[in-house]
């Protein structure tokens, strides 16, 4: 559900695809994200949002 500006309460099915990388001997990882959703209420339709990142573990 999201209730951001411009969403009035909307409500879409999410899913998350992904890789990582986690390089030998590092406390680290870089990823790539792609997560499709369909929104069902107010106007239906289809988004996409896409990430990339890194990660460091303490």
């Amino acid at each position: 559900m999201n209730s951001g500006p411009g969403y009035d309460g909307s409500v879409a099915v999410r899913g998350v695809f992904g890789i990582a990388w986690l390089p030998n001997n590092t406390p680290m990882d870089v990823f790539l994200e792609l997560v499709p959703s369909l929104q069902l209420t107010n106007s239906s339709g289809f988004g996409i949002d896409a990430g990339i990142g890194a990660r460091y573990f303490f």
